[in-house]
Protein backbone atom coordinates (compact mmCIF):
# COMPACT_ATOMS: atom_id res chain seq x y z
CA UNK A 1 0.00 0.00 0.00
CA UNK A 2 1.14 3.36 -1.43
CA UNK A 3 1.42 6.57 1.74
CA UNK A 4 1.75 10.09 0.85
CA UNK A 5 1.59 13.30 3.57
CA UNK A 6 0.49 16.25 3.12
CA UNK A 7 0.80 16.36 -0.58
CA UNK A 8 1.78 19.59 -1.55
CA UNK A 9 -0.01 22.64 -3.44
CA UNK A 10 -0.54 21.82 -7.18
CA UNK A 11 0.89 24.33 -9.72
CA UNK A 12 0.90 24.69 -13.13
CA UNK A 13 2.25 27.76 -15.51
CA UNK A 14 -1.01 27.43 -17.67
CA UNK A 15 -2.88 28.68 -14.87
CA UNK A 16 0.13 30.25 -12.77
CA UNK A 17 -2.72 32.45 -10.38
CA UNK A 18 -5.22 29.77 -9.73
CA UNK A 19 -2.68 27.19 -8.52
CA UNK A 20 -4.54 24.43 -10.70
CA UNK A 21 -2.94 21.29 -11.33
CA UNK A 22 -1.61 20.07 -14.76
CA UNK A 23 1.54 17.71 -15.36
CA UNK A 24 2.19 19.40 -18.58
CA UNK A 25 5.79 21.48 -18.50
CA UNK A 26 5.79 25.52 -18.83
CA UNK A 27 7.39 24.70 -21.96
CA UNK A 28 3.86 23.19 -23.49
CA UNK A 29 2.49 26.39 -22.70
CA UNK A 30 1.14 28.95 -25.14
CA UNK A 31 1.62 31.95 -22.29
CA UNK A 32 4.70 33.61 -22.70
CA UNK A 33 5.11 36.23 -19.67
CA UNK A 34 4.03 35.78 -16.27
CA UNK A 35 0.87 37.31 -15.32
CA UNK A 36 0.90 40.58 -12.66
CA UNK A 37 -1.84 38.94 -10.37
CA UNK A 38 0.70 36.12 -9.24
CA UNK A 39 -0.07 34.93 -5.44
CA UNK A 40 2.77 35.80 -3.11
CA UNK A 41 3.26 32.26 -1.69
CA UNK A 42 3.66 31.32 -6.09
CA UNK A 43 6.42 34.24 -5.86
CA UNK A 44 8.31 32.85 -2.66
CA UNK A 45 8.38 29.63 -4.03
CA UNK A 46 9.91 30.97 -7.52
CA UNK A 47 12.48 32.99 -4.97
CA UNK A 48 13.64 29.89 -3.03
CA UNK A 49 14.52 28.24 -6.31
CA UNK A 50 16.49 31.46 -7.64
CA UNK A 51 18.24 31.85 -4.73
CA UNK A 52 19.15 27.98 -4.51
CA UNK A 53 20.48 28.75 -8.37
CA UNK A 54 22.43 31.61 -7.82
CA UNK A 55 24.01 30.47 -3.92
CA UNK A 56 26.91 28.88 -5.31
CA UNK A 57 27.63 31.39 -7.48
CA UNK A 58 27.29 33.84 -4.47
CA UNK A 59 29.77 31.98 -2.51
CA UNK A 60 32.49 32.03 -5.43
CA UNK A 61 32.15 36.08 -5.82
CA UNK A 62 31.87 36.35 -1.82
CA UNK A 63 35.72 34.36 -1.71
CA UNK A 64 36.98 36.50 -4.64
CA UNK A 65 35.83 39.70 -3.09
CA UNK A 66 37.06 38.82 0.59
CA UNK A 67 40.57 37.42 -1.39
CA UNK A 68 41.38 40.40 -3.57
CA UNK A 69 39.09 43.77 -2.93
CA UNK A 70 38.71 43.32 0.83
CA UNK A 71 40.71 44.25 3.77
CA UNK A 72 44.02 43.13 4.62
CA UNK A 73 42.68 41.12 7.67
CA UNK A 74 40.08 39.61 5.28
CA UNK A 75 42.54 38.25 2.85
CA UNK A 76 44.29 36.81 6.15
CA UNK A 77 40.81 34.89 6.84
CA UNK A 78 39.94 33.72 3.61
CA UNK A 79 43.18 32.09 3.00
CA UNK A 80 43.03 30.38 6.33
CA UNK A 81 39.71 29.09 5.63
CA UNK A 82 40.80 27.74 2.24
CA UNK A 83 43.83 26.09 3.69
CA UNK A 84 41.92 24.58 5.90
CA UNK A 85 39.23 23.48 3.15
CA UNK A 86 42.20 21.79 1.83
CA UNK A 87 44.08 20.39 4.03
CA UNK A 88 42.53 19.67 6.76
CA UNK A 89 38.64 19.54 6.41
CA UNK A 90 37.03 15.55 6.64
CA UNK A 91 33.42 16.73 7.21
CA UNK A 92 32.20 15.90 3.66
CA UNK A 93 33.66 11.90 4.02
CA UNK A 94 32.25 11.24 7.77
CA UNK A 95 28.77 12.26 7.27
CA UNK A 96 28.66 15.67 7.37
CA UNK A 97 27.13 18.29 9.87
CA UNK A 98 23.40 18.11 9.48
CA UNK A 99 21.21 20.75 11.09
CA UNK A 100 17.91 19.41 11.63
CA UNK A 101 16.60 23.44 11.99
CA UNK A 102 18.08 24.91 8.45
CA UNK A 103 16.12 21.33 6.63
CA UNK A 104 13.04 21.96 8.59
CA UNK A 105 12.62 25.44 7.08
CA UNK A 106 9.72 26.83 5.66
CA UNK A 107 11.90 27.75 2.70
CA UNK A 108 12.07 24.27 2.01
CA UNK A 109 8.36 23.82 1.86
CA UNK A 110 8.33 26.70 -1.06
CA UNK A 111 11.13 24.67 -2.70
CA UNK A 112 8.61 21.60 -2.92
CA UNK A 113 5.58 23.07 -3.44
CA UNK A 114 7.07 24.81 -6.87
CA UNK A 115 7.24 21.88 -8.50
CA UNK A 116 5.20 20.44 -6.22
CA UNK A 117 7.09 17.58 -4.80
CA UNK A 118 5.13 14.13 -3.05
CA UNK A 119 7.13 11.05 -1.40
CA UNK A 120 5.45 7.92 -1.74
CA UNK A 121 5.81 4.79 0.89
CA UNK A 122 5.48 1.51 -0.91
CA UNK A 123 6.47 -0.37 2.43
CA UNK A 124 8.14 -0.23 5.90
CA UNK A 125 12.06 0.31 6.28
CA UNK A 126 12.74 -1.80 9.47
CA UNK A 127 15.66 0.28 11.13
CA UNK A 128 17.66 -2.77 12.05
CA UNK A 129 20.07 -2.39 9.42
CA UNK A 130 21.98 0.15 6.50
CA UNK A 131 20.47 0.94 3.61
CA UNK A 132 21.43 2.36 0.23
CA UNK A 133 18.90 4.54 -2.02
CA UNK A 134 19.35 4.39 -5.35
CA UNK A 135 18.37 7.26 -6.85
CA UNK A 136 16.24 7.42 -10.54
CA UNK A 137 16.50 8.78 -12.96
CA UNK A 138 19.44 11.78 -12.48
CA UNK A 139 17.56 14.35 -14.15
CA UNK A 140 19.33 17.32 -15.01
CA UNK A 141 20.04 18.13 -11.72
CA UNK A 142 18.56 15.51 -9.39
CA UNK A 143 16.23 18.58 -7.74
CA UNK A 144 13.32 15.29 -6.86
CA UNK A 145 16.22 13.47 -4.96
CA UNK A 146 17.85 17.39 -3.10
CA UNK A 147 13.98 18.20 -2.50
CA UNK A 148 13.16 14.46 -0.88
CA UNK A 149 16.77 13.51 0.71
CA UNK A 150 18.16 16.82 1.87
CA UNK A 151 15.85 18.95 3.23
CA UNK A 152 13.20 18.07 5.53
CA UNK A 153 10.22 18.92 3.26
CA UNK A 154 8.87 15.69 2.57
CA UNK A 155 9.47 14.41 5.97
CA UNK A 156 11.66 11.37 5.45
CA UNK A 157 12.29 10.68 9.01
CA UNK A 158 8.95 10.55 10.30
CA UNK A 159 7.97 8.18 7.35
CA UNK A 160 10.77 5.99 8.35
CA UNK A 161 11.55 6.19 11.87
CA UNK A 162 14.95 5.07 13.07
CA UNK A 163 16.50 5.49 9.31
CA UNK A 164 19.79 8.28 9.17
CA UNK A 165 20.23 8.91 5.16
CA UNK A 166 22.86 10.66 3.75
CA UNK A 167 22.38 11.98 0.51
CA UNK A 168 25.78 11.67 -1.43
CA UNK A 169 26.94 13.96 -3.76
CA UNK A 170 30.16 14.31 -6.33
CA UNK A 171 33.27 16.01 -4.32
CA UNK A 172 33.39 19.04 -6.66
CA UNK A 173 30.54 19.95 -4.76
CA UNK A 174 32.36 20.52 -1.85
CA UNK A 175 35.26 22.56 -3.56
CA UNK A 176 33.16 25.74 -3.47
CA UNK A 177 34.45 27.68 -0.13
CA UNK A 178 31.33 28.37 2.01
CA UNK A 179 28.95 25.91 -0.30
CA UNK A 180 30.61 23.30 1.00
CA UNK A 181 29.44 24.18 4.92
CA UNK A 182 25.82 24.65 3.37
CA UNK A 183 25.96 21.17 1.64
CA UNK A 184 27.01 19.58 4.95
CA UNK A 185 24.57 21.01 7.36
CA UNK A 186 22.14 19.81 4.82
CA UNK A 187 23.05 16.68 5.72
CA UNK A 188 25.17 15.91 2.09
CA UNK A 189 27.73 13.99 1.52
CA UNK A 190 30.92 13.15 -0.74
CA UNK A 191 29.56 10.11 -3.20
CA UNK A 192 33.08 8.32 -2.61
CA UNK A 193 33.89 4.78 -1.74
CA UNK A 194 35.43 5.92 1.65
CA UNK A 195 32.18 7.90 2.51
CA UNK A 196 29.98 5.01 1.81
CA UNK A 197 31.73 2.48 4.10
CA UNK A 198 32.36 5.30 6.65
CA UNK A 199 28.25 5.87 6.99
CA UNK A 200 27.35 1.99 6.45
CA UNK A 201 29.95 0.82 9.08
CA UNK A 202 28.11 3.33 11.61
CA UNK A 203 25.35 0.68 12.77
CA UNK A 204 21.90 -0.22 12.01
CA UNK A 205 19.93 1.63 10.12
CA UNK A 206 22.62 4.04 8.78
CA UNK A 207 21.84 4.56 5.42
CA UNK A 208 23.00 6.53 1.79
CA UNK A 209 20.85 7.91 -1.03
CA UNK A 210 22.65 7.28 -4.51
CA UNK A 211 21.61 8.72 -8.00
CA UNK A 212 22.77 5.75 -9.89
CA UNK A 213 22.96 7.02 -13.22
CA UNK A 214 25.18 10.60 -12.49
CA UNK A 215 25.46 13.69 -15.07
CA UNK A 216 25.78 11.40 -18.40
CA UNK A 217 22.15 9.91 -17.62
CA UNK A 218 21.27 13.98 -17.56
CA UNK A 219 21.94 13.73 -21.25
CA UNK A 220 19.20 11.17 -21.82
CA UNK A 221 16.87 13.32 -19.50
CA UNK A 222 14.06 14.64 -21.92
CA UNK A 223 10.28 15.75 -21.09
CA UNK A 224 8.02 13.10 -22.86
CA UNK A 225 3.44 21.20 -0.71
CA UNK A 226 3.57 21.56 1.90
CA UNK A 227 5.36 19.44 4.40
CA UNK A 228 5.35 16.16 2.10
CA UNK A 229 6.73 13.59 5.07
CA UNK A 230 9.75 11.65 4.51
CA UNK A 231 10.42 11.94 7.99
CA UNK A 232 6.91 11.48 9.01
CA UNK A 233 6.67 7.90 6.56
CA UNK A 234 10.30 6.76 7.48
CA UNK A 235 10.71 7.56 11.09
CA UNK A 236 14.20 7.07 12.47
CA UNK A 237 15.45 6.28 9.06
CA UNK A 238 18.94 9.22 9.15
CA UNK A 239 19.42 9.20 5.44
CA UNK A 240 22.55 11.19 3.90
CA UNK A 241 22.31 12.88 0.46
CA UNK A 242 25.98 11.88 -1.25
CA UNK A 243 26.60 14.62 -3.96
CA UNK A 244 30.07 15.32 -5.85
CA UNK A 245 32.98 16.67 -3.79
CA UNK A 246 33.56 19.71 -6.10
CA UNK A 247 30.53 20.98 -4.60
CA UNK A 248 33.05 21.31 -1.09
CA UNK A 249 35.50 23.49 -3.01
CA UNK A 250 33.26 26.99 -2.44
CA UNK A 251 34.00 28.73 0.54
CA UNK A 252 30.90 29.30 2.59
CA UNK A 253 28.50 26.88 0.39
CA UNK A 254 30.43 24.30 1.85
CA UNK A 255 29.39 24.97 5.05
CA UNK A 256 25.62 25.62 3.91
CA UNK A 257 25.80 22.27 2.07
CA UNK A 258 27.35 20.39 5.76
CA UNK A 259 24.40 22.00 7.25
CA UNK A 260 22.26 20.74 4.93
CA UNK A 261 23.65 17.10 6.15
CA UNK A 262 25.29 16.81 2.31
CA UNK A 263 28.22 14.60 2.11
CA UNK A 264 30.89 13.36 -0.19
CA UNK A 265 30.12 10.55 -2.44
CA UNK A 266 33.09 8.75 -2.23
CA UNK A 267 33.91 5.25 -0.88
CA UNK A 268 35.53 6.13 2.11
CA UNK A 269 32.03 8.36 2.82
CA UNK A 270 30.32 6.14 2.11
CA UNK A 271 31.73 3.22 4.39
CA UNK A 272 32.53 5.60 7.09
CA UNK A 273 28.25 6.30 7.82
CA UNK A 274 27.43 3.01 7.04
CA UNK A 275 29.71 1.98 9.75
CA UNK A 276 27.84 4.66 12.42
CA UNK A 277 25.19 2.63 13.45
CA UNK A 278 21.65 1.49 13.32
CA UNK A 279 19.53 3.90 10.76
CA UNK A 280 22.61 5.33 9.38
CA UNK A 281 22.13 5.36 5.46
CA UNK A 282 23.18 7.14 2.17
CA UNK A 283 21.72 8.69 -0.72
CA UNK A 284 23.38 7.95 -3.97
CA UNK A 285 21.89 9.12 -7.41
CA UNK A 286 23.41 6.13 -9.02
CA UNK A 287 23.48 7.03 -12.41
CA UNK A 288 25.71 10.31 -11.76
CA UNK A 289 26.51 13.16 -14.02
CA UNK A 290 26.66 11.14 -17.14
CA UNK A 291 22.93 10.33 -16.84
CA UNK A 292 22.54 13.71 -17.10
CA UNK A 293 23.04 13.34 -20.57
CA UNK A 294 19.50 11.46 -21.55
CA UNK A 295 18.04 13.55 -19.40
CA UNK A 296 15.09 13.95 -21.78
CA UNK A 297 11.16 14.45 -21.26
CA UNK A 298 10.36 10.58 -22.94
CA UNK A 299 7.99 7.62 -22.57
CA UNK A 300 11.33 5.67 -22.43
CA UNK A 301 13.63 6.64 -19.29
CA UNK A 302 17.81 5.99 -20.65
CA UNK A 303 19.20 4.32 -16.88
CA UNK A 304 23.07 4.22 -16.62
CA UNK A 305 22.78 1.70 -14.53
CA UNK A 306 23.67 -1.97 -16.37
CA UNK A 307 27.53 -1.70 -16.10
CA UNK A 308 27.86 0.25 -12.89
CA UNK A 309 28.09 -2.13 -9.59
CA UNK A 310 30.55 -0.96 -7.78
CA UNK A 311 27.47 0.19 -4.75
CA UNK A 312 26.62 -3.31 -4.67
CA UNK A 313 30.33 -4.64 -3.21
CA UNK A 314 29.34 -1.57 -0.52
CA UNK A 315 26.33 -2.96 0.16
CA UNK A 316 28.04 -6.23 0.61
CA UNK A 317 30.85 -4.96 2.68
CA UNK A 318 28.41 -3.41 5.07
CA UNK A 319 25.36 -5.33 5.05
CA UNK A 320 23.17 -2.55 3.89
CA UNK A 321 19.89 -3.57 2.35
CA UNK A 322 19.38 -1.93 -1.32
CA UNK A 323 16.37 0.12 -1.65
CA UNK A 324 15.21 1.44 -5.12
CA UNK A 325 13.91 4.83 -5.52
CA UNK A 326 12.25 6.06 -8.70
CA UNK A 327 10.87 9.72 -9.84
CA UNK A 328 8.36 10.25 -12.03
CA UNK A 329 8.44 13.90 -12.95
CA UNK A 330 12.73 14.50 -12.67
CA UNK A 331 13.29 14.42 -16.83
CA UNK A 332 10.28 17.08 -17.42
CA UNK A 333 11.82 19.40 -15.60
CA UNK A 334 13.84 21.36 -18.66
CA UNK A 335 14.38 20.20 -21.98
CA UNK A 336 17.60 19.45 -23.50
CA UNK A 337 18.99 20.25 -27.28
CA UNK A 338 19.43 16.45 -28.83
CA UNK A 339 22.37 14.63 -28.32
CA UNK A 340 21.34 10.91 -29.33
CA UNK A 341 24.29 8.65 -28.50
CA UNK A 342 27.11 8.60 -31.31
CA UNK A 343 26.26 12.44 -32.17
CA UNK A 344 28.92 14.71 -32.70
CA UNK A 345 27.39 16.76 -29.67
CA UNK A 346 27.20 13.39 -27.65
CA UNK A 347 30.90 12.80 -28.45
CA UNK A 348 31.92 16.06 -27.42
CA UNK A 349 30.09 16.20 -23.83
CA UNK A 350 31.84 12.74 -22.97
CA UNK A 351 35.10 14.15 -23.89
CA UNK A 352 34.70 17.26 -21.84
CA UNK A 353 32.95 15.05 -19.09
CA UNK A 354 36.33 12.50 -19.10
CA UNK A 355 38.47 15.71 -18.45
CA UNK A 356 36.10 17.77 -15.72
CA UNK A 357 34.70 14.83 -14.09
CA UNK A 358 30.85 15.96 -14.67
CA UNK A 359 28.69 16.19 -17.74
CA UNK A 360 27.48 19.71 -19.83
CA UNK A 361 23.96 18.86 -20.81
CA UNK A 362 22.63 21.91 -22.87
CA UNK A 363 19.54 22.29 -21.30
CA UNK A 364 16.99 25.01 -20.86
CA UNK A 365 13.60 25.34 -18.50
CA UNK A 366 12.23 28.86 -18.22
CA UNK A 367 12.88 32.58 -16.27
CA UNK A 368 11.80 34.50 -13.92
CA UNK A 369 9.07 36.33 -15.60
CA UNK A 370 8.91 34.45 -18.60
CA UNK A 371 8.22 30.74 -19.12
CA UNK A 372 10.50 29.87 -22.84
CA UNK A 373 13.62 29.83 -21.69
CA UNK A 374 16.30 30.03 -18.47
CA UNK A 375 17.54 28.02 -16.12
CA UNK A 376 14.72 27.76 -13.44
CA UNK A 377 13.23 24.55 -13.50
CA UNK A 378 9.52 24.11 -14.93
CA UNK A 379 6.55 23.57 -12.85
CA UNK A 380 6.20 19.93 -13.36
CA UNK A 381 5.20 17.24 -10.30
CA UNK A 382 7.73 14.91 -9.09
CA UNK A 383 6.40 11.81 -7.71
CA UNK A 384 8.68 9.97 -5.82
CA UNK A 385 8.30 6.28 -5.23
CA UNK A 386 10.60 4.12 -2.23
CA UNK A 387 10.61 0.69 -3.14
CA UNK A 388 10.65 -2.62 -1.07
CA UNK A 389 14.78 -3.23 0.20
CA UNK A 390 16.39 -6.14 -0.75
CA UNK A 391 18.20 -7.91 2.02
CA UNK A 392 22.54 -8.28 1.36
CA UNK A 393 24.41 -10.40 3.35
CA UNK A 394 27.65 -8.39 5.16
CA UNK A 395 30.77 -10.29 4.06
CA UNK A 396 34.58 -9.93 4.11
CA UNK A 397 36.10 -8.44 1.40
CA UNK A 398 38.01 -11.95 0.25
CA UNK A 399 34.36 -13.61 0.44
CA UNK A 400 33.15 -11.22 -2.36
CA UNK A 401 33.25 -12.42 -5.96
CA UNK A 402 32.10 -10.88 -9.02
CA UNK A 403 29.04 -13.78 -9.40
CA UNK A 404 27.84 -12.64 -5.88
CA UNK A 405 27.94 -9.06 -7.00
CA UNK A 406 26.18 -9.89 -10.45
CA UNK A 407 23.78 -11.29 -8.63
CA UNK A 408 22.23 -8.77 -6.42
CA UNK A 409 23.00 -6.27 -9.16
CA UNK A 410 20.21 -8.30 -11.35
CA UNK A 411 18.09 -8.19 -8.17
CA UNK A 412 18.13 -4.30 -8.16
CA UNK A 413 17.64 -3.64 -11.44
CA UNK A 414 14.45 -6.39 -11.40
CA UNK A 415 13.28 -4.43 -8.17
CA UNK A 416 13.51 -1.38 -9.96
CA UNK A 417 11.98 -2.27 -12.78
CA UNK A 418 8.58 -3.73 -10.74
CA UNK A 419 8.58 -0.41 -8.70
CA UNK A 420 8.43 1.44 -12.12
CA UNK A 421 6.07 -1.07 -13.76
CA UNK A 422 3.96 -1.08 -10.90
CA UNK A 423 3.24 2.92 -10.80
CA UNK A 424 4.01 4.29 -14.10
CA UNK A 425 -0.11 4.31 -15.38
CA UNK A 426 -0.56 6.68 -12.51
CA UNK A 427 2.03 9.62 -13.54
CA UNK A 428 1.83 9.01 -17.55
CA UNK A 429 2.66 6.91 -20.55
CA UNK A 430 1.26 3.12 -19.36
CA UNK A 431 3.84 2.14 -22.30
CA UNK A 432 6.69 3.81 -20.88
CA UNK A 433 9.92 1.74 -20.29
CA UNK A 434 13.20 2.04 -18.36
CA UNK A 435 16.15 0.63 -20.88
CA UNK A 436 19.06 -0.28 -18.67
CA UNK A 437 22.54 1.08 -20.61
CA UNK A 438 26.01 1.34 -20.12
CA UNK A 439 28.30 3.77 -19.06
CA UNK A 440 30.54 3.96 -21.78
CA UNK A 441 34.00 4.96 -19.85
CA UNK A 442 33.72 1.71 -18.24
Amino acid sequence: MTTQVKPSLVTDEVNESKGSSNPSTSASNDRIFAPLNIPWYRRCQTLTLVIWWLSPWYCLYLTFHLLFFDRWYSTICILLYMAWMYLFRTFPKTGGHRQQWLRKLIWWEWFSDYFPIHLHKTCDLPPDRPYIFGYHPHGIIALGAFGNFATEATGFEKLFPGINARFLVLNSNFQIPFYDLFLTMMGLCDASKESCNYILKQGKGNSIVLVLGGSKEALDAHPSSKYLGFEKLFPGINARFLVLNSNFQIPFYDLFLTMMGLCDASKESCNYILKQGKGNSIVLVLGGSKEALDAHPSSKYLLTLKNRKGFVKVALTNGASLVPVFSFGENDLYDQVPNPRGSKLRSLQMSLQKMMGYSLPLFHGRGIFQYKIGLLPNRHPINTYVGEPIEVPKLAPELITSQLIDEYHTKYMDALTHLFDTHKAKHGDVNSSIVFVDDPSR
